[in-house]
């Protein structure tokens, strides 16, 4: 293996210009990968069935991928090698820095880490050493949080520079990294003769959640209990009451979907260590769905500076070709750490963090909670998602579909019906159909699926959790104003919590704006507010399929997961 080396012996002298040289700097990306075999027991036999899984870890300088894993760098410019402040720092970017990116190409999901280690050759002291890393946004490479740091202190931490999940056949990640002389070292003759020598080095490690699966699934343990129902029926299964008062009560939706219904329904989880603190809202070709019982805090889906939909945000979700993404997407997924606060000008505020991947990352810092971008202090130490659940949680395709023109608010047209609603999500309308106004003067391409981790709730996940005698009457009334806040409909709807309003996952298309998403009034019903609204947040998601699960889902005894 090569090491980068680096002689500053006469490169440069105190109160002395440096003369013409050429200098020659390789740096050598190594990877090392970890592969596993994963063994899955059959439990209809005895016999184990021995699995090799596709791991596949693509590495790549400038966009061209080096097959042997190995990056040769040729820096020839001496400048890169004086001593320099941060801002010297930036502006040699283009010539003392290079670009490299991490993919998996394989069909497993996996931990990665990436780190910098000083060779043996290495004799320049790590604390005189500055590292800035970069990450594209697809456009220009931004600062990571905490950049410029020693080389000391990433040493500390055990050389990590970078760490996360790659999911399977994932996009490519594309970084930047630099490597400089802190400005304390100007004139210093000591360093004339100093080696930099140092290396960054790649390791990847299969999740454990894909190695053993003993048993069945938890989507097929909660189809269990309701085998032998019709799923062409939409009545409500009911197995009975447990002694602590919930209901093990589901019901089919009109799409075959398996969803726990009724009031106070035994579907109570415990994940991210929060006991009986999350719920089941279904299963969904053959994924097990999840929302947290209680609110993570009153925040806005987005928000906007004065000069875009009047400040009221924007109802796209997800990221677009023109857009990174709602306010509150950044907030609850990982990607997002360097998302800098704007005021109401559109200007950034240096220094200054806001809905940077918080909830992903346990973090404190800043959260979007009113119009024209107004933001307030927001701790998510303790609520925050662990590694455990993280490994759980599955990279979903999500519906962003609209109901377009339709008229959702009248009462008795049908149009508002839960079906209705699924139909919608699914559907490829967006949430803007205004063309002109203050409240309708976005640029951004709206998209009607995402990618992702963490969203919402949407509107059929509401309608369709009503249970009790009431169900049949209530999926034949509009979710909106004049229907489903009677007959006992949200009464019987565990999804209903009392005095908040709850947003969805789902934009509303309003004739005058376009900054409309729908969300569940303390009322009952679902009507439209804007994005900028201060709303109660649950997060829901998507489990991965081989999720197991055990107990009987109550308040006393919530059904545990276990990621084999």
């Amino acid at each position: 293996m090569k090491d980068s080396n680096l002689s500053f012996k006469n490169i440069f002298k105190r109160e002395t210009k440096l003369a013409t040289y050429i200098i020659a700097v390789t740096t050598i990306l190594v990877l090392g990968l970890s592969y596993a075999l994963f063994f899955q027991v059959n439990s209809n036999s005895q016999n184990q069935i021995v699995k090799s899984g596709d791991l596949a870890f693509t590495y790549s300088k400038d966009g061209t991928v080096v097959p042997d894993g190995n990056i040769n760098l040729q820096i020839t410019d001496p400048t890169c090698f004086y001593p320099m402040t941060e801002a010297d720092a930036d502006a040699l970017i283009s010539t003392c820095s290079y670009q490299f990116s991490i993919q998996n190409t394989g069909t497993l999901k996996a931990f990665y880490q990436m780190f910098l280690k000083a060779t043996e050759s290495n004799t320049a002291n790590p604390e005189h050493l500055k590292v800035i890393l970069r990450e594209s946004d697809g456009t220009t490479f931004n600062k990571m949080t905490g950049y410029p740091k020693t080389v000391k202190s990433i040493n500390d931490n055990e050389g990590i520079l970078l760490s996360g999940d790659l999911d399977r056949n994932s996009s490519i990640l594309v970084y930047n990294i630099q490597i400089y002389l802190d400005e304390s070292l100007a004139g210093d003759d000591d360093y004339n003769s100093k080696v930099i020598s140092y290396k960054l080095e790649g390791k990847s490690i299969v999740h454990e959640d894909q190695a053993i699966t003993t048993g069945p699934t938890g989507a097929e343990t909660i189809a269990k209990i309701v085998e032998g129902s019709d799923p062409n029926s939409t009545a409500v299964i009911d197995k009975g009451t447990d002694a602590s008062g919930c209901t093990n009560t589901l019901a089919y939706d009109d799409f075959g979907n398996l969803r726990y219904t009724g009031a106070n329904p035994c579907n109570y989880v415990t994940f991210n260590d929060e006991t009986a603190g999350w719920r089941i809202i279904g299963v969904f070709d053959n994924q097990i769905k999840l929302i947290r019982n209680e609110s993570i805090g009153d925040y806005s889906w987005d928000t906007s500076v004065s000069n875009i939909n009047y400040g009221y945000g924007i109802n796209q979700w997800g990221e677009s070709d023109t857009y990174t993404g709602a306010d509150l997407m950044k907030l609850l997924n990982p990607g997002f750490d360097t998302n800098i606060a704007e005021d109401d000008s559109g200007n950034t505020i240096t220094g200054t963090y806001a809905n940077n991947s918080l909830y992903w990352n346990k973090g404190t810092g800043n959260c979007y909670n009113d119009w024209k971008n107004a933001y307030t202090t927001c701790d998510f130490s303790t609520t925050g998602l662990n590694e455990s659940a993280k490994n759980m949680i599955d990279k979903h395709t999500w519906n962003l579909g609209s109901q377009g023109e339709n008229d959702v608010f009248t009462s008795g047209n049908g149009l508002g019906l839960a079906s209705k609603f699924y139909e919608y999500e699914r559907s490829k309308k967006n949430g803007k159909i205004c063309t002109s106004g203050s409240s309708c003067n976005d640029t951004v391409n709206r998209t009607t699926t995402w990618e992702g981790y963490v969203g919402l709730m949407s509107p059929s996940d509401y309608g369709y959790a009503v249970g009790g005698e009431v169900r049949d009457t209530c999926l034949n009334l509009n979710l909106t104003y004049g229907g489903y806040n009677t007959n006992n409909c949200y009464s019987n709807d565990w999804l209903y919590k009392t005095s908040t309003y709850q947003f969805t996952m789902s934009p509303c298309a309003y004739s005058s704006n376009a900054n409309h998403v729908f969300g569940v009034h303390s009322g009952g019903f679902v009507n439209n507010l804007s994005a900028s609204y201060v709303s109660v947040v649950r997060p829901a998601l998507f489990l991965i399929p081989s999720i197991t699960i055990s107990g009987e889902g109550t308040p006393t005894d919530p059904y545990t997961l276990s990621a084999n």
